[in-house]
């Protein structure tokens, strides 16, 4: 069921997502991403600095009502994803918080790429 969704919301994540960001993101490639910057730093009017962040356990500890507000998917169906756990070593482990991997984690972070979400992920991960 989760692979359906995946291929359904793929294309509209895409649309979604920045441009400039290389991470889970269907037929691109640290390559890809190298030439950007290569094409982007050749300019006359480049940046003078390179940042790249890397947000800890943000998956770990996002919120899943953010997370339901931000994705687009069939909230009864992305609610019951979320809260449906894991076993491990014949244990059920139920999640209040975050979300573990599955089938669709590349989709779960191309809402957040953009710009103007940036700064709304960061504050529902930090504490």
């Amino acid at each position: 069921m989760q692979a359906l969704y995946l291929l359904a919301l793929d294309p509209v994540a895409e649309t979604m997502a920045d441009p400039n960001s290389y991470g889970f993101r269907t037929a691109r490639s640290a390559a890809d991403a190298i030439e950007a910057c290569f094409i982007a730093l050749c300019k006359n009017d480049r940046a003078a600095w390179i940042v790249e962040v890397d947000i800890r356990s943000c998956f770990d500890r996002i919120s899943h009502e953010w997370l339901v507000a931000h994705i687009p998917l069939e909230t009864t169906i992305l609610k019951k994803w979320l809260k449906a756990g894991y076993v491990e070593r014949q244990a059920f482990h139920p999640i209040e918080e975050g979300c573990i991997g599955y089938l669709g984690h590349p989709f779960k972070n191309k809402p957040f790429e953009t710009e103007k979400d940036q700064h709304s992920l960061l504050a529902n991960t930090a504490g």
